[in-house]
């Protein structure tokens, strides 16, 4: 989309951004696997508090 918009002079909907807004960042956190918010995830072992 990013390319249609900047080659190609392409003009999406809100509803387009909106989506990308989204997804983005849901895929830059997924890859990393990193517990943002310190729960214990399903088969994680959890440490006892220091």
């Amino acid at each position: 989309m990013l390319c249609g918009v900047l080659v190609l002079g392409d003009r999406p909907g809100a509803v387009a951004w909106l989506g990308i807004a989204v997804t983005v960042p849901a895929l830059w956190f997924a890859p990393g696997g990193q517990n943002v918010l310190g729960l214990a995830l399903p088969g994680e072992r959890v440490s006892p508090a220091r």
